[in-house]
């Protein structure tokens, strides 16, 4: 598609002559500058979050996003790709509206690059910080090799954090936490006696100090009535209801210290009949539970305990769970036909809630489970 590169001011074709480069912009400036193109959208978040990289005409560079931040090419989106790299579809010119990714106010807590081009005498690119600022803290997350465990690992990096991804698989940690250097990666397997507190220890050894835990690492079984055994049942509670808890009475003396908050990650299977998978499901619903208990015990702490529960989104459960390819393929185009908005999630999406949720901004946000699944619930 074909770029439209409109001026700031909305008219086309370029009606206004930039100036030069290299002149200074003030936060009131660069804020009429976003509410002329956003209506209001032009406050002053935009400022506060935004530190001016260079000036004057781009050329035509590339220009960097952080996924699945938008750009706006005139009134055309163009979604990042992996790698966060959206290529000038034209040569741009100073002044020229290149792009705007108004994360902070449009499109939840991603760290997206926009450049704002003024036709009126200014010309600058900001490089927007996401609105969740989580500099000075420190999380963990678990399953952070891959999935929706690896995007909330990016997620609370690119919210300044200091991060460490905890996970099984070595190579799939350092995979997660390449180019990322606010990541530091602690492989363990949390069904091993002592791992919990080791995991929280890394990280304090590390830090000093731990204010969030995210309890992501889960298991997937298949396991129909007539199949289930005792074993079976309890790999299950094992990661999904034992090993957070673990953790969570690891973590719970730094957290008590730092008045942190702790994200359980459920599934929209903890509150609705899972044909098949009933112990997993049992086993999220179990989830849950703690989530609202731990929430009422530990309000007196000043400690927040909330959970998501994501519907079917790409990650690696399903292979996990030992299914072959084309039965993984099978369900999810099954779970995509079931979906009211007809997909399934991307694991950047639901780990834009998850950051929400610990965020400490939410202040009076406790005990809730928070279903992301595209509408699947209401089915």
């Amino acid at each position: 598609m074909a770029a439209h590169v409109v001026p700031i001011g909305g008219a086309e074709d370029g009606a206004q002559q930039p100036g030069e480069a290299g002149v200074e912009v003030t936060a009131t400036e660069l804020d009429e500058a976003a509410g002329a193109f956003l209506p209001g959208a032009g406050d002053t978040r935009i400022a506060e979050h935004a530190q001016v990289v260079a000036e004057g005409g781009l050329g035509d560079r590339h220009a960097k996003f952080a996924p699945p931040a938008f750009a706006t090419i005139g009134k055309h989106p163009y979604q990042a790709d992996p790698d966060g790299v959206v290529e000038s579809p034209q040569h741009v010119d100073e002044g020229d509206l290149v792009g705007v990714g108004m994360s902070c106010l449009l499109h939840g807590d991603h760290g997206t690059l926009f450049d704002v081009l003024r036709t009126s005498n200014i010309g600058v690119a900001v490089n927007a910080r996401p609105c969740t600022d989580l500099t000075a803290h420190v999380v963990v997350v678990t399953g952070a090799g891959s999935g929706i465990g690896r995007a909330t690992a990016h997620a609370f990096a690119r919210a300044g954090a200091r991060v460490l991804g905890v996970g099984r698989r070595k190579d799939a940690l350092a995979e997660t936490a390449a180019g990322h250097p606010a990541i530091a990666v602690h492989p363990a397997d949390l069904n091993d006696p002592g791992a919990p507190q080791e995991v929280v220890d890394a990280a304090v050894d590390r830090w000093g100090q731990l204010d969030m835990l995210v309890n992501n690492a889960g298991a997937t079984r298949i396991m129909p009535l007539a199949h289930t055994t005792a074993a079976g049942i309890a790999a299950l509670f094992d990661l999904n209801v034992v090993a957070p808890s673990l953790l969570a009475h690891a973590a719970l003396p730094h957290l008590r210290r730092s008045r942190g908050s702790i994200v359980n990650v459920s599934s929209t299977y903890g509150h609705r009949p899972l044909p098949g998978a009933a112990h997993y499901a049992a086993s999220k619903a179990a989830l849950e539970q703690l989530t609202r208990s731990w929430a009422a015990e530990l309000a007196v702490d000043g400690i927040r305990v909330n959970a998501l529960a994501p519907g079917p989104t790409e990650s690696q459960a399903l292979a996990a769970a030992g299914l072959s390819d084309p039965a993984i393929e099978e369900i999810k185009q099954a779970e995509a036909v079931r979906i009211p908005l007809g997909r399934r999630g991307d694991p950047e999406e639901v780990a834009t809630w998850i950051l929400r949720l610990a965020d400490p901004a939410s202040t009076w946000l406790t005990g809730q489970v928070l279903t992301v699944d595209g509408g699947l619930e209401l089915t």
